[in-house]
């Protein structure tokens, strides 16, 4: 797994998740317990939490993970599954048979992933490998969006509440105060709503790059059927 793909799909929502926090956190703090902490203290605690940022950003990544597998599923909105569906470039007789192995989409999202790293010989167009690396950029930045956008504001409520009520139970107590706290949340929404508007484009942008690079490797989905869905007439 790259760097880049690790920073967008954990480092990034994690660290943005603990900077809301703090912000909400520190502007709610009585002034005399933030006099009582040291520096020392406070750079201890942004080091551990920064530190912590990637397990964070793993852990809301996971919900988002379920929202996608519903969206990357849906044949009318990503063309490689209708062309995987069609396979109108293999015989009729044998049509019926593939689409057979191909009906799930487990089956279809393994199969494609096959496809990315497969090469031929058979006079088929090279796709240059960054391509791929394209492809998987513009879906890292698709999550990034979904999951700093959304994910992360919402978990901010019932975390921010879970904070308070542990700091209530060491005696310290919220000073509220409304003006910065008001501040604050349109601040967080603001950047939301930036991030999340237009995001569905680089989603389908990134599917658009995707048929494309499948349908100019059909020589490869050719000889990936042969070997995975043998039939009695091999032939395709």
């Amino acid at each position: 797994m790259s760097e880049e793909y690790r920073f967008m799909r954990y480092y990034l929502p994690g660290s943005l998740f603990l900077i809301y926090m703090m912000i909400l956190v520190i502007v709610n703090l009585p002034a005399q317990t933030i006099k009582t902490l040291s520096q020392e203290a406070l750079v201890g605690i942004f080091t551990g939490a920064f530190v912590a940022s990637p397990t964070i950003g793993y852990l809301i990544y996971a919900f988002y993970n379920h929202l996608y597998e519903h969206w990357a599923g849906d044949v009318t909105k990503r063309p490689a599954l209708k062309y995987l569906e069609d396979l109108s470039f293999t015989s009729e007789k044998n049509r019926p048979y593939i689409r057979g192995n191909l009906r799930c989409f487990i089956q279809k999202k393994e199969f494609l992933d096959l496809i990315y790293h497969s090469s031929s010989n058979n006079g088929e167009m090279k796709i240059d490998t960054e391509i791929l690396n394209t492809l998987k950029n513009h879906l890292s930045a698709f999550a990034a969006r979904i999951v700093c956008g959304f994910f992360v504001p919402i978990f901010c409520i019932p975390s921010f509440l879970l904070v308070w009520k542990a700091l209530s139970l060491i005696n310290i107590d919220f000073a509220w105060n409304a003006l910065f706290t008001i501040f604050s949340i349109l601040a967080i929404a603001i950047i939301s709503i930036v991030l999340l508007i237009d995001c569905m484009r680089v989603l389908y942008e990134a599917y658009q790059l995707e048929v494309y690079m499948i349908k100019t490797k059909s020589k490869e989905i050719e000889e990936l059927c042969k070997k995975l869905f043998p039939c009695e007439d091999t032939r395709l």
